[in-house]
């Protein structure tokens, strides 16, 4: 009879065990499939982990951010904020707040955000470079770019602070300096907007063969790029080969790219 309690409560120990171990992974398998797999899965287990009080305020603020990225951004908001309750000196929730409020093109709430996640953390690379995206996109391209120099000093090995520095550049006219960055940028990863934007500042330049060769990498990462396609026609069309422009604006036009038609109607393409 001991006998055979001791085996019931060995299947039990077991049992529980398996379950605790089996209950903890929905936290960790949401993880990996947040930052390198499927966001939809990432909720269902998210949902999961919060159903089983694991690690919860981080599952609340990552299945919201999940949500951002998804276009939900009702019930993004509505995780977030259960985030926040939970753990409000948590710098990233504020981040992520900033970054949901980049989607919905709130860009001063992004920036208040943002101010927020960086009081907390200083050393918060990434928030600096999201904060200067938000300036850039209210045109404080100045501000952008104080704000990528403090995200460079903490982490230098980042090609989208460069890549979005040299943005800020463009768009002030140093486009000198806007292609140093976007070559540091590449010489780190190569990446399809530093070559896009690269190749706007050498046509704007007028060295409009780099340029093409530029435009032509980018689409080689993203094909259906009808703005690229676009430049990349007034680059052919400036050095005098029409025929590649004419194909060019006629592909932008089809992707949805309305300023290709006056250019096409120029041509006068066929």
């Amino acid at each position: 009879m001991k006998k055979n309690k001791f085996v019931l409560y060995i299947v039990f120990l077991n049992a529980l065990l398996y379950n605790t171990s089996f209950c903890q992974s929905f936290y960790k398998n949401a993880n990996k499939e947040y930052f390198y797999g499927d966001l939809s899965k990432a909720i269902i287990l998210f949902t999961k982990s919060i159903e089983i009080g694991q690690e919860t305020s981080k599952s609340f603020m990552y299945r919201g951010a999940a949500k951002s990225f998804l276009n939900m951004f009702s019930d993004a908001k509505n995780d977030l904020d259960s985030s926040l309750k939970l753990d409000s000196s948590n710098a990233k929730i504020y981040y992520y707040l900033g970054k949901l409020s980049l989607f919905k093109r709130e860009y001063y709430n992004a920036i208040e955000n943002y101010n927020i996640a960086i009081l907390l953390d200083t050393n918060y690379a990434a928030a600096y470079d999201e904060r200067a995206v938000a300036k850039s996109l209210i045109s404080d391209f100045k501000g952008a770019i104080n704000d990528e120099n403090k995200a460079i000093i903490i982490d230098s090995n980042e090609q989208i602070y460069y890549t979005d520095r040299g943005f800020a550049k463009l768009k002030l006219r140093q486009y000198k300096a806007a292609i140093i960055d976007f070559n540091t940028s590449l010489k780190i990863e190569p990446n399809q907007k530093a070559y896009a934007n690269r190749g706007l500042a050498y046509s704007l330049l007028g060295l409009h063969l780099k340029a093409i060769d530029d435009y032509t990498n980018s689409l080689t990462i993203t094909p259906k790029d009808s703005e690229v396609y676009y430049y990349r026609g007034i680059s052919y069309k400036s050095v005098g080969m029409f025929k590649e422009a004419c194909s060019d604006l006629t592909k932008s036009k089809i992707l949805g790219y309305k300023r290709a038609e006056a250019v096409l109607n120029e041509l006068n393409c066929n």
